[in-house]
């Protein structure tokens, strides 16, 4: 199977210039960036592996900036990340995805988000006890 070609700019905003604004911290940027990943994951201009990386990328750049919302974020695309490995076959990375997405949703729970709390009583019921043992144990990454 022939590799996808090489894409350096999309037809809105040349893609090196996104990347320098998303280093810089502009979320509005990381957002769209993220965005035009997916995009061109779906229509198979990049690999469907290298969408979701740069897409977890631009989230974890987003929740850096501690905004409770991008933090959300950030465990919602793990969850959506580790459902696309899981149907790859990766089952191990896909539970280590679910693992840091509970673990960041009991931060969240831990600091008073009532539907993150929620959130973490629900995967509890929905995802392998692998996974929350995983989220329980050992720090996947530090947030």
């Amino acid at each position: 199977m022939e590799a996808p070609p090489v894409v350096i700019a999309t037809p809105a905003e040349p893609i090196p210039s996104m990347l320098s604004l998303c280093a810089r911290g502009d979320k509005v940027a990381q957002g769209a960036l993220a965005a035009e990943l997916l995009e061109m994951g779906d229509k198979g201009i990049i690999r469907p592996l290298e969408a979701w990386a740069g897409v977890e990328l631009m989230a974890r750049l987003a929740a850096s900036h501690g905004d409770p919302v991008d933090v959300r974020g950030l465990a919602a695309i793990l969850c959506l990340r580790g459902d696309w490995e899981m149907d790859q076959g990766d089952k191990g990375v896909a539970e280590n995805l679910y693992a840091e997405a509970v673990q960041i949703f009991d931060k969240l729970a831990d600091a008073g988000d009532e539907e993150a709390a929620q959130t973490v009583l629900q995967a509890g019921r929905v995802f392998p006890v692998s996974v929350m043992e995983k989220a329980r144990g050992a720090s996947l990454m530090e947030l």
